[in-house]
């Protein structure tokens, strides 16, 4: 599996932690660059979970990811950046969105 995280500056321990929770390949986007690189930038086909660090990101850029989630049906979490969270949460806290017909954002090609 793989999870895209959003967010956080340095990740310290917590892709390790998330490669012993079963996840095989760890991206990450940093939450405060400057100007709007991931802003548009597409959530990659492969990503099966997101996880969104609240704390250490833009809100442009969260809203952006949260949209493209819900057009892709892909779970999405959102936490304060602490690897005590990742080992208190199940996966099952991830918040399953159904993927809207008709989604505004999707391309025509996805509907």
């Amino acid at each position: 599996m793989t999870v895209l995280i959003v967010g956080g500056d340095r990740l310290g321990t917590i892709p390790k932690k998330l490669e012993g929770e079963g996840f095989t390949e760890v991206i990450h986007w940093r939450g405060r660059q400057k100007g709007k690189a991931n802003f548009t930038k597409p959530v990659p086909e492969r990503v099966d979970r997101i996880i969104v660090f609240c704390d250490f990101v833009k809100h442009d850029l969260a809203k952006h990811v949260k949209r493209e989630a819900k057009c892709k049906g892909i779970p999405i979490a959102f936490c304060r950046r602490s690897s005590a969270w990742l080992q208190s949460c199940p996966k099952s806290s991830f918040v399953a969105e159904a993927a809207a017909t008709g989604c505004p954002h999707q391309a025509p090609w996805d509907r």
